[in-house]
């Protein structure tokens, strides 16, 4: 029987509705005008064009933005699709109708040589069913301008950032990926869309003649004359003599901000070597110095596990004989990683690890130790040695993004 439910590209004609759809879904204070460009601005991943609509008999009641770009996991790039703004309208919620536009996005994400799916979920279980994955966590610091003051500030060579070091900058972008997990790829188009905004302060590290380094932040004030917030939005640094200047900048911030917020991931330095990072506020009897906020991260899917597994990079090399349980059966692949990179093979050897496929997204897109998915069940491991030999394969990067969408 034919799908009652059609699939289409969004149309200026539909915004209207589309932002009906978006309030009801997410009602938080925003506008009509400040929705409708979400829908006809939507950056840094999404432009119009990646806006899709479900209809029913005529009728709009879905939508959501797919774009493909790629996803840096170990160290190399990952050809992966982005879902953002998933909207369905209340009156037809329960009848299947979120179903059909995810599984409708996947299938035009293989049709464009997708290997994986990135999304920041409303609830994680919603997605579990589509064998998303929550990738490890991240932290929000909230520290004081003086913490980063970790040795007398040296910020020679700290500059604004100019139009003419994009290209300079890209490439750092994609050097900082090349060491992590977590990046997706940019341009010097992302810079000038999101960069150069009237509330951004955009400051670059030069030494020799070559751009090493950049922060991004933002300042924030409720009112007139409260106390003034430092969003950092991002942070690269490719060598310590940036990192530490580029940290002098900000703790230089003092005299006007009270509070710094920075969103890190787990490995992140900063978590070491900021000193006295609630030095004027208070905690409790039972938590004395609190740094921030553990939050969870987005979820991954794997869309092709073969050409997944391929395409990142690896820390070690090795062999893994991998199990993923499916509706349809066991799948068992063969891990070969010789020079961080790896061939991957069907095999009908035993498995040295096996799980749901949602697992094996955590554990290979989504940074989650090998151990940590074991002691929480999420994985069946043959042994304590083959949990060594995963996790010097796989390298403990966890996976972070500077990019929400």
């Amino acid at each position: 029987m034919k799908s009652p439910l059609r699939l289409r590209k969004a149309t200026m004609d539909d915004v209207d509705r589309l932002v009906e759809i978006h309030t009801q879904t997410f009602p938080d204070p925003r506008g009509y005008e400040e929705r409708r460009r979400n829908f006809i601005n939507k950056k840094p991943c999404f432009v119009f064009d990646d806006l899709c609509v479900v209809e029913a008999q005529g009728s709009i009641v879905a939508h959501a933005f797919a774009s493909m770009s790629e996803l840096f996991v170990g160290g190399r790039p990952v050809p992966t699709g982005l879902v953002a703004s998933v909207g369905v309208a209340p009156e037809v919620r329960g009848q299947g109708v979120a179903t059909f536009l995810i599984d409708a996005v996947h299938a035009h994400f293989y049709e464009r040589g997708a290997v994986a799916a990135l999304l920041y979920p409303f609830r994680y279980r919603f997605y579990e069913r589509f064998a998303y994955g929550a990738t490890s966590p991240y932290v929000q610091l909230h520290l004081t301008p003086r913490a980063l003051l970790v040795q007398p500030p040296k910020v020679a060579g700290v500059r604004p950032l100019q139009r003419a070091d994009f290209d300079a900058i890209a490439t750092v972008d994609v050097a900082r990926a090349h060491q992590a997990t977590g990046f997706l790829r940019r341009d010097g188009a992302w810079w000038e869309q999101q960069a150069l905004t009237e509330r951004s302060v955009c400051l670059v590290h030069e030494h020799d003649g070559m751009l090493d380094g950049y922060v991004v932040w933002q300042l924030s004030q409720r009112e007139a004359h409260a106390e003034t917030t430092l969003v950092v939005r991002d942070f690269a640094a490719l060598n310590e003599l940036a990192r530490h200047a580029l940290w002098g900048a900000i703790a230089l911030q003092r005299d006007q901000v009270t509070t710094i917020e920075w969103n890190v991931s787990l490995s992140d330095p900063v978590l070491t070597a900021a000193l006295d990072l609630d030095e004027s506020r208070f905690g409790t009897l039972a938590l004395e110095h609190p740094m921030g906020t553990l939050a969870a991260g987005p979820s991954v899917k794997l869309m092709d596990t073969r050409a997944a597994l391929s395409s990142r990079g690896y820390e070690g090399d090795g062999v893994m004989v991998v199990g993923i349980e499916t509706p349809q059966g066991m799948e068992r692949w063969c891990v070969t990683v010789r020079d961080r990179r790896a061939s991957v093979t069907p095999t009908s050897e035993t498995a040295m690890l096996t799980g749901s496929r949602m697992a094996m997204a955590r554990l290979f897109l989504g940074g989650v130790p090998v151990r940590s998915l074991w002691q929480a069940g999420g994985l069946r491991v043959a042994s304590e040695e083959v949990v060594r030999q995963v996790q010097t394969i796989l390298g403990d990067s966890p996976f972070f993004s500077p990019d929400p969408f």
